[in-house]
């Protein structure tokens, strides 16, 4: 896989673009709250700094190649509404995981999908992946349906793979191959 460049990306309503330091604070309002993290089985972000240090992580893996995570932010207003990562990243399989979030007051109005077709394209054209895998919760209906929309195939399921609330939750298996790209 060739080096990515900076890639900003511009759709018909948001810029994507590679993290800053300073959307800290922005993101801190998405992963703090519980309707969002609870979507993917993770607890909120209790304070600003954990999400400092995350969006740290993230500008550190971004720097080695191990991650590339971008602000979703709407074109106008340059406001952060989300995040979206391609991570997991296996250079000699040339595969990588997706990830993604919306601050909920953005949910249902197609952002996310919009978000993620330059996100796809630099995945396969970028960076010469074969294959990019996404893995929601099967309680994530608005996830799953993302992932259909843009084509994804469900391969299967990791049945009560996460415990969230002394609850076993589904983790469904979903991937895209770039002849699959290529052809949608």
């Amino acid at each position: 896989m060739d080096g990515p460049g900076i890639a900003e990306f511009t759709t018909e309503r948001l810029i994507v673009r590679p993290i800053r330091s300073n959307d800290a604070e922005a993101l801190f309002l998405i992963k703090s709250d519980p309707q969002v993290t609870t979507l993917y089985g993770q607890s909120p972000h209790q304070g600003l700094d954990e999400t400092r240090a995350w969006v740290q992580r993230c500008l550190t893996e971004w720097n080695g190649r191990t991650a590339f995570t971008w602000a979703i932010t709407i074109k106008e207003e340059e406001k952060v509404i989300g995040e979206c990562c391609l991570w997991n990243l296996d250079h000699a399989n040339r595969c990588a995981e997706l990830g993604y979030e919306l601050q909920s007051a953005y949910w249902g109005r197609g952002l996310m999908a919009e978000a993620l077709v330059p996100v796809m394209e630099f995945a396969f054209g970028g960076l010469g992946l074969h294959r990019v895998e996404a893995l929601p919760l099967a309680t994530n209906r608005s996830s799953v349906a993302v992932l259909k929309r843009l084509g994804f195939v469900q391969e299967g399921a990791f049945r009560q793979r996460v415990l969230w609330h002394n609850d076993y939750v589904d983790q469904l298996i979903f991937s895209m191959l770039s002849s699959d790209w290529k052809e949608s």
